[in-house]
């Protein structure tokens, strides 16, 4: 089986579990049932009250809105224009993330590493790339988003980011142990995209697992490598997302 033909049977498994199953995003104040009784005196001297009377509480909690997203999946890019020429029409490898996320807004940094085999000879800089050489393009996206809640626990996020792209030639050499590397140079783009989220609701209310998928449009200027590429290509991402909500306690007087 393919690599996301693995993933695809892994995420099928993992939410086919009994411990996972779906919850919108709870914040309602919950308390329990035992109840605590409050005896310090110092409680009341903002009152001016000299004479205490103990009082019961009970404890209670509410989802935060300040939590934390990680995410991991499959990645597929596929190069436009001559740019294609060079690279082929795709490239594959791995993209992740993470993310600060407070209520709906999302502000963190992906990243991507994709693999593919150049298809011609192409001077890079001052260095010549021969044709069948392995060549990783890394991608460093520095982003803010904003999701959308959609009914059946979907959650439509557009984000846009600031893209540090870097593509880096590996170069095996027989008569020499190991493989060389070559930085072929560095850009800074920016990236506009979409991803869909699945929620899931892990046994406590504040962890969700996700099944998404992204798709984004890096707007680098391969140019800038050489004058004979073109501009921009898409990446596809697809995987699953761990999220975490923190948790507010506080006592409630009865």
């Amino acid at each position: 089986m393919t690599r996301p033909g693995n993933l695809l049977l892994i995420i099928l498994l993992l939410f086919n579990s009994p411990i996972v199953f779906a919850q919108m995003i709870d914040r309602t104040t919950y308390c329990g049932r035992d109840t605590y009784e409050v005896n310090n005196q110092n409680s009341l001297k903002h009152l001016g009250d000299t004479t205490f009377v103990p009082y019961q509480v009970v404890s209670c909690r509410k989802v935060g809105r300040l939590g934390l997203r990680l995410e991991v999946g499959y990645l597929h890019q596929q190069y436009q224009g001559s740019t294609k020429n060079w690279l082929g029409t795709r490239s594959e490898g791995l993209g992740g993330g993470a993310a600060i996320v407070y209520n709906h807004w999302n502000i963190g940094v992906k990243f991507r590493t994709a693999t593919t085999i150049n298809r011609q000879t192409m001077t890079i800089g001052d260095r010549l790339v021969e044709k069948d050489t392995t060549v990783n393009m890394n991608h460093i996206d520095y982003f803010v988003g904003y999701g959308f809640n959609i009914p059946g626990n979907f959650s439509v996020e557009p984000f846009i980011a600031l893209g540090l792209n870097e593509t880096l030639a590996l170069h095996y050499d027989a008569s020499k142990p190991g493989t060389v590397s070559h930085n072929l140079g560095k850009l800074s783009s920016f990236v506009s995209g979409i991803t869909i989220n699945k929620y899931f609701r892990v046994e406590s209310d504040n962890h969700f697992l996700a099944l998404f998928a992204t798709v984004e449009y890096n707007h680098a200027h391969y140019k800038k490598l050489n004058s004979y590429l073109s501009t921009g290509n898409t990446a596809f991402n697809v995987g699953i997302a761990y999220k975490i909500f923190g948790i507010n306690s506080h006592y409630r007087r009865l």
